[in-house]
């Protein structure tokens, strides 16, 4: 047994490499590559204007011997002033001029157009336009290659197609070679084969699952969808069959739901103490057969419902001594 796997999107026929497969994304990724160079060179050595002087030098400068000869520095600083002298002391010497010129690059621009580009890049390798999302609101900082995560989800759905095979092959090489190194007899040790692969989605942001929440629902409510496809549907990769098991799971847990209640007479009418003391009784048993219709059935449910045969046996022991 060979110890590797071969990962490998497609296999085109009798050679396992096409030189000339997306071709023009590998240039472009390198034309990318090479401009985006260019931007930081850009931005470190051209983006700030360039000042010059005529018939001037800078006064007070410092000598500094080199390799290559002399030469005359002075440090510089945005707080501090620098004094120029005339460079000629002759009258045909000219007049004196300081001046700058603009910069040599205009680094927000070069920005924009590199991004623009590798946009388009992007969609050339099969990404929709509708996944690029701009980054900025201003009309020139050009499109963003910022994917939104749905795109990333089809990415790595689409990556899943030719990673998976390779990935279970590799789980069951390891489990072989394992068993091998530590001599298990055949038929113990990690199992050999029937391995399988799930890989595991970007999450949902709050915006995301609150939208597929409402569409789940209302496609329940509409009957277009069972409970394990909506299962699946909130759960990104999850099987079929393991959504429709976990629903399974959640209905036999499900409390089973309480009787409805005998209907209550309304409150009697009080005319005098007695029947006053009566009404209150009926109404405290209303009310506690409505509390008990709300919660689940347990031991609290079953004693709301014993005080509210205690109200109901007053109450008739009240009318009853009246009527006496």
């Amino acid at each position: 047994m060979l110890p590797y796997v071969l990962y490998h999107a497609v296999r085109p026929g009798d050679r396992l490499w096409d030189p000339y497969a997306i071709q023009e994304v590998v240039d472009g990724s390198l034309d990318m590559a090479v401009f985006s160079a260019f931007v930081a060179h850009s931005f470190r050595d051209s983006s700030w204007p360039q000042r010059y002087v005529v018939n001037l030098e800078v006064d007070a400068a410092e000598v500094v011997e080199t390799q290559n000869g002399r030469r005359m520095e002075v440090v510089t600083d945005p707080a501090s002033l620098l004094r120029f002298r005339s460079a000629r002391d002759t009258e045909d010497a000219g007049q004196p001029m300081v001046g700058q010129f603009q910069a040599g690059a205009d680094v927000e621009k070069m920005q924009g157009v590199l991004e623009s580009m590798t946009a388009r890049l992007a969609v050339s390798m099969g990404v929709p336009p509708s996944d690029l999302q701009r980054m900025t609101s201003t009309a020139r900082s050009g499109a963003a290659i910022a994917l939104t995560n749905e795109g990333k989800r089809t990415a790595q759905r689409r990556a899943a197609v030719s990673m998976r095979d390779s990935d279970e092959r590799l789980v069951a090489l390891s489990a072989i070679l394992l068993n091998r190194f530590l001599g298990f007899p055949a038929g113990q040790g990690y199992p050999e084969s029937g391995y399988q692969v799930r890989y595991k989605e970007l999450p949902l942001s709050p915006d995301e699952r609150r939208a597929r929440r409402e569409d789940v629902l209302a496609l329940l409510e509409a009957g277009l969808m069972t409970q394990a496809e909506a299962y699946q549907e909130m759960h990104p990769g999850l099987s079929f069959e393991v959504a429709a098991r976990r629903v399974e799971a959640l209905e036999a847990a499900a409390p089973a739901p309480v009787p409805p209640a005998a209907p209550v007479a309304p409150a009697v009418e009080a005319r005098d103490e007695s029947d006053e003391d009566a009404a209150v009784e009926l109404d405290g048993a209303r009310i506690a057969l409505a509390a008990a219709l709300a919660l689940t059935p347990t031991a609290e449910v079953e004693a709301y419902l014993r005080t509210a045969l205690e109200s109901l046996d007053e109450a008739v022991a009240v009318l009853t001594r009246e009527d006496d």
